[in-house]
């Protein structure tokens, strides 16, 4: 049984990477990669040093003090290194083990260095990648109403009846003790989050979003393309909800495939590939490469992620 699913995490494993990785082989015959990766190689070094420290700042400390915070709004306050170094270790785990394994990191390692019920960790990483597909959502909406593009309006309905579930539905929920099985007590972990508290974290991961498109905006600049605020707004957080679909390698070529196919009427094609290219490498494998290096400089740290990625 235990040999059947770990072979089932593979197997999903493995299609993950296909389509991220056979994506961008379509990609780089389709294009004329030479010419992308000069544009890389010319694009303005200063502004591309600037986007690197701010989606490391994002991903790493700020990630880390908005996770502290919701945890405070429980009356459970950490110390901020603890889930510094729990929140760095996860994000190069999302590369070599299956869909979203990063929550169950979290929830492992706050149980493993800071005493935390599992359940209530697993539910505050739950909770809070649920606040930020909200928040990207209305990051979209943002774009909608400024560039008055309704093709996926119906995709913003949806996000905000998920705002109003979060915000109301699940504080009217009573558990007793009898009632608890291991899914009502993730669900407990919502409710110790008061209404107050939501709307605050709701805030908080909304502006955390910002800082891939902040990186965005830089890295298309840095390569030499200029496109108007409204029209970001609308494209870079699709693209964002896009690569958060659990059918890739935390949204490689799923991206660029994305910039490519549909913001043609910004640039020539091999310009959005090194768009998408610098993307997925300033705001997602670099801090996974620092998160790596931390993993490996701490034996406590390295221990703990040998036996999530062995289980």
């Amino acid at each position: 049984m235990v040999k059947k699913k770990k072979m089932k995490k593979r197997i999903f494993l493995g299609i993950n990477y296909i389509i991220s990785f056979g994506i961008l082989i379509v990609l780089f015959k389709k294009l004329d990669l030479s010419i992308a990766i000069g544009k890389i190689m010319m694009s303005d070094p200063g502004l591309i040093i600037i986007a690197v420290m701010i989606s490391v700042f994002f991903r790493l400390f700020l990630f880390s003090y908005f996770w502290q915070n919701t945890l405070n709004s429980t009356g459970k306050h950490l110390n901020f290194w603890d889930i510094f170094k729990i929140n760095a270790v996860s994000l190069p785990l999302k590369y070599v083990v299956p869909f979203k394994i990063n929550d169950v990191v979290r929830a492992a390692g706050l149980k493993a260095f800071t005493n935390t019920d599992f359940s209530f960790g697993l539910s505050s990483s739950v909770f809070i990648r649920i606040l930020i597909i909200c928040g990207t959502g209305i990051w979209f909406a943002t774009g909608i109403l400024l560039t008055g593009i309704l093709t996926y309006y119906w995709l913003v309905l949806i996000i905000i009846g998920i705002v109003f579930v979060l915000l109301s539905f699940f504080p009217k929920i009573e558990l007793n003790n009898k009632e608890k099985t291991w899914l009502f007590a993730v669900l407990d972990g919502f409710i110790q989050i008061t209404k107050k508290s939501r709307i605050k974290d709701l805030f908080n991961w909304w502006f955390f979003q910002s800082g891939e498109i902040i990186t965005s905006i830089l890295l298309f600049k840095a390569i030499g393309l200029d496109i108007g605020l409204q029209q970001f707004l609308y494209y870079i957080p699709l693209m964002m909800l896009l690569s958060m679909l659990p059918i890739s390698i935390q949204g490689i070529g799923l991206r660029e495939g994305f910039l490519v196919l549909n913001m043609t009427g910004f640039g020539s094609q091999e310009s959005l590939l090194s768009a998408g290219l610098l993307i997925t490498i300033v705001h997602h494998l670099i801090p996974a490469f620092i998160g790596s290096i931390i993993w490996l400089v701490s034996i406590n740290q390295r221990i703990f992620v040998l036996n999530v990625v062995k289980e």
